[in-house]
């Protein structure tokens, strides 16, 4: 979050980073990579190298769903049951 308000603070580049962030936020190395560039304040130039590198492998990825359909996911709760002898 933290990362985001800062990208977005940075003018139109960033607000369009912060959006490009926010797709890719889901992978840890992406939020530990900018989180340490925030830190040492090269927060823009690290985000523009790493988002645009990112950004072009999901590409190719949606390209490869758009032959298959939406599937509707529903969450499921599983438990370990276990009986001491």
């Amino acid at each position: 979050m933290d990362i985001s308000e800062a990208l977005q603070n940075m003018g139109d580049e960033g607000i369009e980073l912060s959006a490009a962030f926010n797709a890719a936020s889901s992978k840890q190395s992406v939020v530990t990579t900018l989180y340490k560039a925030m830190r040492d304040g090269n927060l823009l130039e690290n985000a523009r190298e790493i988002l645009s590198s990112y950004e072009s492998t999901t590409q190719d990825a949606s390209d490869y769903d758009s032959d298959f359909p939406e599937l509707e996911l529903k969450r499921v709760c599983w438990c370990l049951l276990r009986k001491d002898f």
